[in-house]
Protein backbone atom coordinates (compact mmCIF):
# COMPACT_ATOMS: atom_id res chain seq x y z
CA UNK A 1 0.00 0.00 0.00
CA UNK A 2 1.16 3.32 -0.68
CA UNK A 3 0.04 6.51 1.67
CA UNK A 4 1.87 9.93 2.13
CA UNK A 5 2.60 11.85 5.38
CA UNK A 6 3.99 15.00 6.00
CA UNK A 7 8.09 14.37 6.96
CA UNK A 8 8.87 17.12 9.60
CA UNK A 9 12.95 16.64 9.85
CA UNK A 10 12.51 16.68 5.54
CA UNK A 11 10.04 19.56 5.90
CA UNK A 12 7.76 18.04 3.13
CA UNK A 13 4.99 15.63 2.04
CA UNK A 14 6.75 11.97 1.24
CA UNK A 15 5.07 8.84 -0.12
CA UNK A 16 5.29 5.95 2.00
CA UNK A 17 5.31 2.02 0.66
CA UNK A 18 4.01 -0.40 3.54
CA UNK A 19 3.92 -4.18 2.44
CA UNK A 20 1.69 -6.65 3.92
CA UNK A 21 3.36 -7.20 7.11
CA UNK A 22 3.12 -3.53 8.21
CA UNK A 23 6.78 -2.88 7.56
CA UNK A 24 8.09 0.68 6.38
CA UNK A 25 9.76 0.78 2.88
CA UNK A 26 12.09 3.21 1.62
CA UNK A 27 11.80 4.96 4.61
CA UNK A 28 15.07 5.47 7.20
CA UNK A 29 13.17 7.51 9.99
CA UNK A 30 9.29 7.01 10.53
CA UNK A 31 9.05 8.82 13.30
CA UNK A 32 9.36 11.92 11.65
CA UNK A 33 6.30 11.45 9.81
CA UNK A 34 3.25 13.74 11.38
CA UNK A 35 0.54 10.95 12.78
CA UNK A 36 -2.52 13.00 11.27
CA UNK A 37 -1.08 13.56 8.32
CA UNK A 38 -0.63 10.06 6.78
CA UNK A 39 -3.42 9.79 3.87
CA UNK A 40 -4.19 6.53 1.63
CA UNK A 41 -3.71 6.65 -1.93
CA UNK A 42 -6.77 5.86 -4.07
CA UNK A 43 -4.73 3.72 -6.65
CA UNK A 44 -6.37 6.59 -9.12
CA UNK A 45 -4.98 9.37 -10.79
CA UNK A 46 -6.34 13.06 -11.78
CA UNK A 47 -6.45 13.73 -15.56
CA UNK A 48 -3.09 14.68 -15.56
CA UNK A 49 -1.03 11.63 -14.22
CA UNK A 50 -1.36 12.76 -10.48
CA UNK A 51 -1.83 10.29 -7.49
CA UNK A 52 -5.23 11.01 -5.70
CA UNK A 53 -5.27 10.18 -2.24
CA UNK A 54 -7.82 10.44 0.78
CA UNK A 55 -8.39 13.83 2.08
CA UNK A 56 -7.34 15.83 -1.79
CA UNK A 57 -9.67 17.97 -3.43
CA UNK A 58 -10.64 17.53 -7.02
CA UNK A 59 -12.41 19.43 -9.28
CA UNK A 60 -14.28 17.97 -12.36
CA UNK A 61 -13.44 19.57 -15.81
CA UNK A 62 -16.55 18.43 -16.99
CA UNK A 63 -18.96 20.53 -15.03
CA UNK A 64 -16.33 22.78 -12.14
CA UNK A 65 -17.90 20.75 -9.33
CA UNK A 66 -15.38 20.72 -6.26
CA UNK A 67 -15.40 17.40 -4.40
CA UNK A 68 -13.26 16.01 -1.23
CA UNK A 69 -11.85 11.77 -1.72
CA UNK A 70 -12.81 10.10 1.63
CA UNK A 71 -13.00 6.70 2.09
CA UNK A 72 -15.28 4.12 4.35
CA UNK A 73 -18.79 3.54 4.06
CA UNK A 74 -20.81 4.87 1.54
CA UNK A 75 -24.25 4.57 -0.05
CA UNK A 76 -24.52 3.84 -4.42
CA UNK A 77 -27.16 2.96 -6.46
CA UNK A 78 -26.01 -0.20 -8.18
CA UNK A 79 -28.37 0.16 -11.84
CA UNK A 80 -28.10 -3.77 -12.56
CA UNK A 81 -29.52 -4.87 -9.32
CA UNK A 82 -31.68 -1.56 -9.37
CA UNK A 83 -31.17 -0.81 -5.43
CA UNK A 84 -28.86 1.45 -3.49
CA UNK A 85 -26.19 -0.95 -1.50
CA UNK A 86 -23.49 -0.03 0.74
CA UNK A 87 -19.98 -0.06 -0.10
CA UNK A 88 -16.50 0.57 1.61
CA UNK A 89 -13.78 2.10 -0.32
CA UNK A 90 -12.84 5.77 -2.12
CA UNK A 91 -15.55 8.12 -2.69
CA UNK A 92 -16.14 11.76 -3.36
CA UNK A 93 -18.30 13.95 -1.55
CA UNK A 94 -19.65 17.26 -2.58
CA UNK A 95 -21.74 20.12 -0.85
CA UNK A 96 -25.52 19.10 -2.05
CA UNK A 97 -24.88 15.79 -3.82
CA UNK A 98 -25.04 12.12 -2.10
CA UNK A 99 -21.42 10.63 -2.13
CA UNK A 100 -20.32 9.23 -5.25
CA UNK A 101 -17.95 6.58 -6.51
CA UNK A 102 -14.67 7.76 -8.39
CA UNK A 103 -15.46 6.30 -11.35
CA UNK A 104 -12.77 6.86 -14.00
CA UNK A 105 -10.57 9.89 -11.91
CA UNK A 106 -8.19 9.81 -15.33
CA UNK A 107 -11.04 11.32 -17.50
CA UNK A 108 -12.76 13.43 -15.30
CA UNK A 109 -10.53 15.05 -12.22
CA UNK A 110 -7.80 16.99 -11.40
CA UNK A 111 -6.40 17.29 -8.00
CA UNK A 112 -6.55 21.33 -6.68
CA UNK A 113 -5.50 20.47 -3.31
Amino acid sequence: MIFKGYNTEKGETVLLSIDSDGVILGLDDWRSIEEKSVRRYSEKQDIQGKMIFEGDSIESVLNGLTMTVRYGEYEAYCPEDEEWMTTVGFYAEAEGYGNMPLGPTEEYARVIA
